[in-house]
């Protein structure tokens, strides 16, 4: 039997050597052919500051800002292309991915301010069409066994589609959308575990 210092040394060999042989968060942004520039921000690990598409998707901020959030959030939201491009999907606008702020009634610092999440307003597709969250997510719909439910309009099934899928993907740590609080009546809350 081994030593217990040795021990510990054995585990965390096995733990780098597993991480290190999967390559850095940016490596496999990088082999995703995501453009984007490394850069420093208080309070996020390895921050990337993302200049073109990420899965085949452009996300655009309501502030004419480029989407700076942690690697891990830009490496998720790559993976959710896939999901995006079956609606025919080429546009994500948002209003607030890193953001210094706490949550409203814990007082306890958000998710945003770790650039660990993500608040997603609406969707355009190729066509030009543009579904929003506020005015065309159907509340109330769906269970455990459905989860999309019955919605009565093409965009609202669309929408609700997305919410279960990204809710089933295991990228996401919360996926909260307007049934989850009156504060998300107008977007997706999308975040990583910090």
């Amino acid at each position: 039997m081994l030593p217990r210092v040795a021990l510990i040394a054995v585990v965390l060999l096995a733990t780098l050597g597993s991480e290190a042989s999967a390559g850095s968060c940016r490596d496999r942004l990088r082999a995703l052919g995501v453009d984007f520039k490394p850069v420093s921000k208080r309070h996020i690990d390895e921050a990337v500051e993302v200049r073109g598409r990420l899965g085949g998707v452009d996300y655009l901020s309501y502030r004419n800002k480029r989407l700076v959030v942690a690697c891990d959030l830009a490496l998720a939201l790559s993976k959710i292309g896939r999901y995006l491009e079956a609606h025919d999907i080429v546009v994500v606008r948002y209003s607030s991915a890193y953001s210094r702020r706490r949550i409203r009634k814990s007082g306890r610092w958000s998710r945003h301010a770790f650039g660990r999440a993500i608040d997603v307003h609406s969707f355009k597709r190729r066509d030009g069409t543009v579904m929003t969250i506020k005015n065309d997510y159907e509340q109330g719909l769906g269970d455990d066994v459905d989860c999309v439910g019955h919605p009565l309009t093409g965009e609202g099934r669309i929408l609700r589609t997305l919410a279960c899928q990204f809710e089933r993907s295991g990228l996401f740590d919360n996926v909260l959308d307007p049934d989850y609080d009156a504060h998300h009546y107008n977007h997706f809350h999308l975040d990583l575990p910090r």
